[in-house]
């Protein structure tokens, strides 16, 4: 069974400064707009090539302040023994309904660390498109303490979105 990617468990990763812009637009627009997209994975576990946990997101306009808190979503995600990587993330609607969202990409070695190089689209009249390459972040490191484009250690925007 496939255990390379053991090592991803228990593990936190989150979006480097470089990678914070994405794009959003919608049908009417003629231009798209710049925001900046601080996204935290939280993966609690691992099993033959599968992982799961959860997700929080701050999705705002560039030169803005942000006004939300993080919106939480539980992911499951596969990756094959090359690297690809396939993630869904879910949020729950008060009745019942999950609503996903897929990103796609690749595990990438780069200087002696993993990057999950991914990327993504969502929404229904305001589509956000983003890529990123996420990178590990753990208690100590900076990421850790002060989220880039957040006011929020790593713990802090769980817990704002409630985890």
């Amino acid at each position: 069974m496939n255990q390379k990617w053991h090592h991803l468990e228990n593990t936190y990763w989150f979006v480097p400064v470089s990678y914070l812009p994405a794009l959003q637009m919608n049908a009417e627009d003629t231009e798209p707009t710049f925001m900046i997209d601080q996204t935290v994975w939280q993966i609690t576990a691992y099993r033959y090539g599968y992982f799961w946990g959860n997700c929080a997101a701050l999705v705002y306009e560039k030169d803005t302040t942000p006004t939300n808190p993080p919106a939480a979503r539980k992911l499951v995600g596969t990756i094959t023994p090359e690297g690809q990587v396939l993630i869904t993330f879910m949020s729950i609607s008060p009745i019942g309904a999950a609503q996903a969202i897929q990103g796609w990409g690749k595990m990438k070695e780069k200087d002696g660390q993993w990057f999950f190089e991914m990327q993504m689209s969502s929404g229904v009249t305001d589509l956000v498109a983003h890529w990123a390459d996420m990178a590990l972040t753990q208690p100590g490191d900076p990421s850790w303490e002060k989220l880039p484009g957040t006011d929020y250690s790593v713990p802090a925007f769980l817990a704002a979105a409630g985890f």
